[in-house]
């Protein structure tokens, strides 16, 4: 028992105290009022969901690359690109059979060794036009993807995804869609934080946002503006909400 309470303090100081055309409706209000949130976000900073964090990768509740509140397939479908229903999916592609000693990267490219292969995931879909995107992820463990909806009221489906690691407290979470013919970004993953002082990148995901169940992202009451909820960094995290108007700036 005394093992138990030594175990559970440690995991909470690392907390730091498809319409057939369409994309589906996802809930336009916040989940609850900002300021809310803001008196009581705290209560999900607690033992309990610091036990879940840690379990086994088997477990459904896992949120160190998982998001609680998202739900997370290996394919999707959705009307991407404004001409109909599409299907994206997770490729896993073994670029060769090696022996390396350690990973590394290859210019943008996200190449890692685990078990003598060198694995590489994209983003892909049985429509050719739609092309493909790279997505960050080791041998072991593929990143998986999320329908979001119509995030920002243009008629079309955007996708996101958590990439996935062995371990970490922050994430970015990446947000996309199709435009101009080709693959953007929603709002740029390194997008930083504009009101108050909070001085936090937009989407970089901590322990307590991915298992809080709130989704990372939803759709406002403003058309062309999207809801994202972010946490805060320090030694108290809280969890809020901001609107975002999209940038869909071009992946690099």
């Amino acid at each position: 028992m005394a093992n138990d309470k030594k175990f559970t303090i440690v995991i909470f100081v690392l907390l730091g105290c498809v319409s057939l055309f369409g994309c589906g409706q996802k809930n336009t209000q916040s989940n609850d009022n900002t300021l809310e949130k803001q008196k009581t976000s705290n209560k999900y900073n607690s033992a309990d969901i610091g036990s879940r964090l840690l379990l086994s990768a088997s477990n459904d509740t896992l949120f160190i690359n998982s998001v609680k509140g998202h739900e997370e397939k290996d394919t999707v479908i959705g009307n991407f690109a404004g001409g109909g229903i599409d299907t994206l999916y997770v490729e896993r592609v073994v670029e060769c059979e090696c022996n390396l000693n350690k990973n590394y990267d290859e210019g943008k490219h996200f190449v890692h060794e685990m078990d003598d292969e060198l694995v590489k995931y994209y983003m892909a879909s049985t429509n050719p036009s739609l092309g493909k995107v790279e997505l960050f992820g080791y041998a072991n463990l593929a990143p998986r993807l999320v329908s979001e909806g119509d995030l920002d009221g243009n008629g079309t489906c955007e996708v996101g995804y958590l990439p996935v690691w062995r371990l970490s407290q922050w994430r970015t979470y990446y947000l996309f869609t199709f435009k101009d013919g080709k693959w953007n970004y929603l709002i740029a993953p390194d997008a930083e934080l504009k009101d108050g002082n909070d001085g936090d990148f937009l989407f970089e995901t901590g322990y307590l946002l991915r298992g809080s169940g709130y989704e990372v992202a939803t759709p406002s009451e403003k058309k062309g503006l999207v809801r994202i909820k972010y946490q805060t960094q320090g030694v108290c995290p809280l969890i809020k909400d901001t609107l975002v108007a999209p940038d869909y700036k071009e992946i690099l």
